[in-house]
């Protein structure tokens, strides 16, 4: 269980979640028991990944915990747009070591947006765990990017609500230094992992095998955009959802030796984020592929959604909320 000591005061009752924190090298994530864990490079949510090796650079990693195991969802990329060329976090060339994947590093949230890059350490101590004056708890971890190439700065807070322990809220600010960010972009960048094939908008919901219905190849199926009028509106909050169309999805095993076996459950995955600023946008934004990133493997059954994010103007300070849940679309609403 979580020591009181990591708590904002020593007072406050036992935790009404159990929150999981760093046992390196054994646990290099955060997260909550039966809810959301995340972490980044070089940890692993891989299912009984005993290599810890967690994939490619530049992506925080989330998936969820069920019964002591871990399971992979989906990365989330940092996208910044300045006066000029986008950055992409995972593809950029990192600054420090001429790696591909820009660097990624926790530390104490506290300590702010101009902290200096560093090894990637996976510590309890950068842990920041008070409770909300309404009676809940809150789990958070800052993260530390690397500058890009465009001079960006960006730096996230990632939070856990004991409220809602699917839920990972992505805060966003910037370092001093940074360039002017126009839009900080989140995405979301795997959804043919679990071959999500359905997209969950306001009253409709779209297949991809539709959208691109004539699109093969190696390459990322065109953008598509929908605006803030397509999206569900809920409790404040503008909603966007991926499902996969398969009853199993770990039934799959597309490659020999398990590449690109997704091994969880059926989930849907959603972004939400207020639906504040009416006088500016608010998009929803997907594209596709029918092969598998960098492998050039058919995809079973047939184009899937690969990126999948919301954009808007960045404001210092502002979320996005990335959902991974049991729950059907339905049953959060649509």
């Amino acid at each position: 269980m979580l020591p009181l000591a990591l708590f904002a005061a020593s007072s406050v009752p036992a935790p009404a979640v159990k929150w999981i924190l760093p046992d390196p090298p054994a646990r290099q994530y955060w997260g909550v028991a039966g809810g959301t864990v995340f972490t980044v490079w070089p940890g692993s949510l891989y299912h009984r990944d005993r290599r810890g090796l967690g994939g490619p650079r530049g992506l925080v990693r989330v998936g969820y915990e069920e019964d002591g195991d871990v399971f992979m969802v989906n990365y989330l990329a940092v996208e910044p747009v300045v006066e000029g060329p986008r950055g992409y976090s995972e593809l950029e060339v990192s600054q420090l070591d001429q790696v591909r994947g820009k660097r990624f590093w926790p530390v104490h949230p506290l300590l702010g947006p101009d902290v200096e890059p560093r090894e990637p350490e996976f510590r309890p101590e950068f842990t920041r765990l008070f409770r909300h004056p309404e009676g809940h708890e809150v789990l958070e971890v800052g993260i530390g990017v690397e500058p890009f190439r465009n001079g960006a700065r960006p730096f996230l807070v990632l939070a856990i609500d004991s409220r809602r322990p699917e839920e990972l809220v992505v805060r966003e600010l910037a370092a001093s230094d940074s360039a002017h960010i126009r839009q900080c972009i989140i995405t979301a960048t795997m959804g043919n992992y679990i071959r999500a094939r359905r997209l969950w908008l306001a009253g409709e919901v779209v297949e991809s095998s539709k959208l691109y219905p004539n699109f093969s190849g190696n390459g990322f199926a065109p953008p598509t955009v929908f605006t803030r009028d397509r999206l569900l509106l809920k409790d404040g909050f503008r909603w966007v959802a991926i499902t996969p169309d398969e009853a199993d999805p770990a039934g799959v095993w597309p490659m020999p030796g398990g590449g690109w076996h997704y091994a969880g459950a059926p989930v849907t995955q959603y972004w939400r984020a207020r639906d504040d600023h009416p006088e500016e946008d608010l998009l929803a934004n997907v594209n596709g592929r029918a092969t598998y990133w960098a492998v050039h493997v058919p995809i079973p059954g047939g184009i899937a959604f690969e990126n999948f994010e919301l954009i808007r103007p960045f404001h210092t300070g502002q979320e996005f909320i990335f959902g991974i849940t049991r729950k059907t679309p339905q049953e959060l609403g649509w």
